[in-house]
């Protein structure tokens, strides 16, 4: 469950972003790291949280 909403969050995060960030230059792990994954992060924890609760 925590890999599935993981994935959703990221692909969810508009692709213009990682365009814009690679046309400046940057390179795809910097783009990653600063660009897509703070984006993606609520959606992340959402996953964690909801995958912990059905654990417990």
């Amino acid at each position: 469950m925590v890999i599935t909403t993981s994935k959703e969050a990221i692909l969810a995060v508009p692709k213009e972003y990682r365009d814009g960030s690679l046309a400046i230059g940057v390179s795809r792990w910097l783009t990653i790291r600063h660009i897509v994954l703070p984006q993606a992060f609520p959606g992340i924890i959402t996953g964690a949280v909801l995958a912990i609760s059905q654990a417990v």
